[in-house]
């Protein structure tokens, strides 16, 4: 082809431009990978009755009805009752503008103090065809493990009241029949989820762990951080991988000059579990010790092949299984990547970590579409260029 007429192409390859900062490949922080345990949500539930349905409540209402008279009663409105004392829950038989519903919230990890709103969900399960504009009754919420009888150790039918759920339902989507109410729960106890265990231990021959050490046999109060390995990650070698870089990033640290002599604070049990023991110059100020581990740890979770072999003479490019690079968008003046109707760019399953996507699996689809060496030796130099490149570029 007459370069004259040649048209010229530009390529565009699109890839989900990403604000948030990112870790260099491999390089994660140790609350990428963990969580802590302690530190889980908890869910409340409940059963209620919603009012001030438009007829769309429940057709069956037997059920509803003495829901509804429960409710009442306790709001202190007397409802007639029969020679056996039970309420007469005729009086509800023709209401179709009330439902039973079941009402959830989710207290978030961190927990929440007495008093605090939080949303929650409303759900009905029986006939009813919609709950717009209805309104939840005060509603008990109740969560974790029964109480037990003093009596005879049975679980007793009875669990602890948690939450308070009330007030007007707001519908999402398409979906009649379950509804949210902002800021319609309150906690009616404290949700204080420890993120550390404090344990009595006893001082063996040597006292590593302690600035002042204490004579052999003495007994102490320690703190321990336990991690949880996310199930993605749930390995023993990354957990044990997990453990050495927190005692690395300790020895250089806290323990920086003691060498040899250093303890070891952190240990893998399993392939989910690491325990991390406090030291002593931490033990007044656990919320400085976490972050540190959580949030100023790096974690590599594999180092293996990382290198990129460029050679612009011979266009030969050797892209290592452990490179990758992070969403970015990128121009060259001669090439162009079209999605459609030419042969799509696919990075589907490219196996990524968090946001970052493999070099390799970028650069086979390039090979698919017939780009020139030259093109992809220029994108993958750039990517370096720019920061968003997590591998060692060589160049011969």
């Amino acid at each position: 082809m007459n370069t004259s007429h040649r048209t010229r192409i530009l390529m565009t390859i699109a890839l989900a431009l990403v604000s948030s900062p990112f870790v260099a490949y491999g390089q994660n922080r140790v609350k990428d990978v963990c969580t802590v345990k302690g530190q889980e949500r908890n869910i409340l539930r409940g059963v209620g009755v919603v009012v001030g349905l438009q007829g769309t409540g429940d057709q069956n209402p037997a059920t509803t009805g003495a829901g509804l008279a429960e409710a009442l009663s306790k709001s202190g409105y007397e409802i007639p009752r029969g020679a056996s004392g039970q309420a007469l829950t005729e009086i509800f038989k023709a209401d179709k503008n009330a439902t039973l519903v079941i009402v959830t919230a989710e207290v978030p990890p961190a927990g929440a103090r007495q008093g605090s709103l939080i949303r929650c969900q409303v759900h009905a399960w029986n006939s009813t065809s919609s709950l717009a504009g209805g309104t939840l009754l005060e509603t008990s919420l109740t969560g974790g493990p029964a109480i037990m009888s003093n009596r005879d150790n049975s679980r007793a039918a009875a669990l602890p009241t948690l939450a308070i759920a009330s007030g007007r339902i707001r519908l999402e989507g398409t979906d009649t029949v379950t509804g949210i109410i902002d800021n319609g729960c309150q906690l009616t106890v404290d949700f204080r989820n420890e993120f550390f265990e404090e344990v009595d231990e006893v001082v063996g021959d040597v006292d590593l762990y302690s600035s002042n050490p204490a004579p052999p046999g003495t007994r102490r109060k320690v703190r321990y951080l336990n991690l949880v390995v996310k199930q993605a990650h749930a390995e023993f070698s990354i957990a044990d991988r997990i453990a050495q870089q927190i005692n690395d990033e300790l020895v250089r640290g806290e323990f920086s000059g003691v060498g040899e002599q250093a303890p070891v604070l952190a240990y893998a049990i399993d392939s989910v579990n690491i325990r991390v023991r406090f030291p002593s110059s931490y033990y007044d100020d656990p919320v400085m010790f976490a972050r540190q581990i959580l949030e100023e740890t790096p974690v590599v979770l594999n180092a293996k092949n990382t290198k990129i072999v460029l050679n612009r003479r011979t266009g030969v490019i050797t892209v290592g299984e452990d490179v990758y690079f992070s969403p970015v968008a990128i121009t060259s003046g001669d090439f162009k990547v079209d999605i459609a109707p030419f042969r799509e760019l696919s990075l589907e399953d490219n196996q990524g970590l968090g946001n970052a996507m493999k070099l390799k699996r970028l650069t086979q689809a390039l090979n698919d579409l017939q780009a020139p060496p030259s093109t992809i030796i220029d994108i993958i130099t750039h990517l370096e260029m720019g920061g968003h490149l997590y591998g060692q570029v060589i160049e011969q």
